[in-house]
């Protein structure tokens, strides 16, 4: 691994483009209403954070070649478990996509379990992002309260093996009700912190493993093999509301004599390894920010597809981790005599 690999960083809004270069920050964030959030840091500057992560599992030999030319779709597995199509998440306001992106890659990974037979029954409601968010930042990160928004996705990564996951559930003895999802309360956990009774929660619910994922080939068959990977990067797919095309792609438009930037964390969900190679991503801005037909007709709102070679680009810049083992729900059976 290159020393000098990059991850992803923010802007703010309105800034010309000649200045995307000069003004990239250390943090992902990319908030559909703010647009970019600056954090200061420098692009070049920025370290190879995974280095030094006794943790990082940086590859699974096993797996390689393992879905050269096969598909999987892990939003049927949420289908399966669940009975009804995954809604995508929106952040609102919050520059907390690296949560989204990665509670959203933990409800995959839990249903993708299930499915295939591991021992637990359906959490009772999604992972909260906001949990996550403030992990990764603050008791990972050590970020302080001045230091804007956005995250690593490799925070988040080791705030899920460190701490874990929280349902997004009412506490009513912690005083905290995650039902309803809070942009407000994201920015708060992010600046100071997730409270200790949360905290505590979440250890019972940890995810075991986070897989670094550097080319194209390595999140095919990571997906393939039903581990859903969370995408840090600057590639961009345009501004205003997007179209895909007649394939169900998202295509990189150029701004001038520079390619979008957005500086944001997705989740990937899905890989076709046939005809037009590439992988589905699903965004956390809501259902209605992209239109135009979908590659297979049934994928979940929010999402799109990206070709192979611009998925290369994306996880190249190193904070692209799949997920393995999430310790999910036990599935208690009654004894009978």
């Amino acid at each position: 691994m290159q020393f000098s690999k990059k991850i992803g960083a923010g802007f703010l809004c309105g800034l010309f483009t000649c200045a995307h270069i000069a003004a990239v920050t250390g943090l992902i964030g990319a908030p559909e209403a703010l647009r970019r959030d600056v954090y200061q840091g420098g692009w070049a500057e920025t370290p190879d954070l995974r280095l030094g992560d006794d943790n990082l599992v940086w590859s699974v030999p096993e797996w390689d070649g393992i879905g050269e030319g096969g598909t999987r779709l892990l939003y049927k597995d949420w289908e399966y478990v669940h009975g009804t199509p995954y809604v995508p998440r929106n952040q609102g306001a919050a520059p907390s996509c690296v949560g989204q992106a990665t509670a959203a890659a933990v409800d995959f990974l839990s249903a993708v379990e299930i499915r295939a037979g591991d021992p637990e029954r359906a959490p009772p409601a999604q992972a909260a992002a906001c949990v996550i968010y403030g992990l990764s930042r603050i008791e990972i990160g050590g970020l302080p309260i001045t230091a804007g928004g956005g995250s690593h996705n490799l925070w988040a990564a080791q705030a899920l093996q460190e701490y874990g996951v929280v349902a997004r559930l009412n506490y009513p003895l912690l005083n905290h009700d995650l039902r309803v999802p809070s942009p407000s309360r994201a920015v708060e956990f992010g600046a100071k912190g997730v409270p200790k009774g949360l905290e505590l929660i979440a250890r019972i619910h940890p995810v075991k493993e986070y897989i670094a994922i550097d080319s194209y080939e390595e999140l095919r068959d990571a997906v393939y093999m039903g581990c859903p990977v969370t995408i840090g990067s600057s590639i961009g797919f345009g501004d205003g509301k997007r179209t895909r095309d007649e394939d169900g792609f998202l295509n990189r438009p150029r701004r001038l004599f520079f390619e979008s930037t957005w500086n944001h964390s997705m989740v990937c969900i899905g890989v076709s390894d046939k005809g037009r190679r590439g992988a589905l991503i699903l965004n956390s801005w809501g259902s209605n920010w992209v239109n135009g037909p979908y590659r297979f007709g049934d994928e979940p709102e929010g999402c799109f597809w990206v070709d192979a070679d611009t998925i290369d680009q994306m996880v190249r810049q190193g904070d692209s981790f799949a997920l393995r083992g999430f310790q999910g729900y036990p599935h208690y059976k009654l004894w009978r005599p």
